[in-house]
C-alpha cells in the first residue's frame, strides 16, 4: 500500500493481492519505522457495523475502518476509487481517497509492478 498525504488529503493505493485480501475482510497495512522503537502504521479494514467511513487514532497507528457494502461495491472492476470525506472537527474534513493502484504506462526502473492493476489506458496505445 502506498500512502500519500497532502494538506486534508490521504490517499491510499493498492495493489491487486491488497484490495482481495481487504474486500476477504483483512487488513491491509503500510508502517513506516522512523526508528528501532518508533513507528507509525496506516491500516485499512472493512467493518459491517458502521455505516460511514471513519478513523481511530492509537499510539502508533491511524486505523480507517470502511464500511463493508464500499467494499462490496468497490470489489468490481470497472470501480477505481473510494473518496470519501470524514468529519475531522473542522469545517472542510479530511478526505481519504483509496484507490486501486495501476502499472505506470512507461517503465520505472527500479519500481516490482507486478501485482499492480492493469493500466486502463494501456489499451489504447
Amino acid at each position: 500500500m502506498k500512502t500519500r498525504i497532502k494538506g486534508d488529503l490521504i490517499r491510499f493505493r493498492l495493489s491487486q493481492s491488497e484490495v482481495d485480501r481487504l474486500c476477504a475482510g483483512e487488513e491491509v497495512t503500510n508502517k513506516v519505522l522512523f526508528s528501532p522503537d518508533t513507528s507509525l502504521a496506516f491500516v485499512l479494514t472493512a467493518k459491517s457495523n458502521v455505516e460511514v467511513l471513519s478513523f481511530m487514532l492509537t499510539e502508533y497507528a491511524y486505523i480507517f475502518y470502511i464500511p463493508e457494502y464500499i467494499i462490496e461495491n468497490w470489489k468490481a472492476p470497472d470501480q477505481v476509487t473510494i473518496k470519501e470525506k470524514v468529519s475531522n472537527g473542522t469545517r472542510d474534513g479530511l478526505t481519504i481517497l483509496i484507490e486501486k493502484d495501476f502499472k505506470c504506462l512507461n517503465v520505472r526502473v527500479g519500481e516490482d509492478e507486478s501485482d499492480l492493476f492493469p493500466n486502463p489506458a494501456a489499451k489504447e496505445l
